[in-house]
């Protein structure tokens, strides 16, 4: 590319963003996070340094149309240190709800679709959750 060391480095210098440093009272209220297409995020941070979490997971199949939605909630506490936002999550508080009213299929499909539907056991999902959120430990939020 025939850049030297010396334009690369004051590329890299002048390019840097420079921020001003957030603090505890700027993450307080809701927030949204995307994930991908079908999961969305929303945090709501606390005075007290606790948050929940709610999370849609919508979840579609060739054999019906529309959408099964799964809600999960659960809370937990909170801090900043530095640049960076640690969530330690609380698995006790975990409700979960499955919405499939409205899910369509043609009457041939009503056996397959509801095949379907019980692989999205919700206390399954439930217990793999909270082993999920209970092994971990205090993690930064990515």
């Amino acid at each position: 590319m025939n850049i030297s060391d010396e334009e690369l480095a004051d590329y890299i210098k002048n390019s840097q963003r420079s921020g001003s440093p957030v603090s505890k009272r700027d993450l307080l209220g809701q927030w949204e996070r995307e994930l991908n297409g079908n999961e969305h995020h929303y945090y709501e941070f606390l005075e007290k340094d606790s948050f929940t979490r709610k999370t849609i997971v919508t979840y579609s199949h060739p054999i019906f149309n529309n959408e099964a939605i799964v809600t999960y909630k659960f809370g937990g506490k909170w801090s900043l240190r530095d640049d960076t936002l640690f969530l330690v999550n609380s698995p006790r508080q975990i409700e979960i709800e499955l919405d499939t009213s409205r899910i369509t299929y043609r009457p041939e499909m009503r056996d397959s679709v509801k095949r379907c539907i019980r692989r999205l056991d919700i206390a399954s999902w439930k217990t793999s959750l909270k082993n999920r959120l209970r092994d971990r430990r205090e993690t930064p939020s990515p």
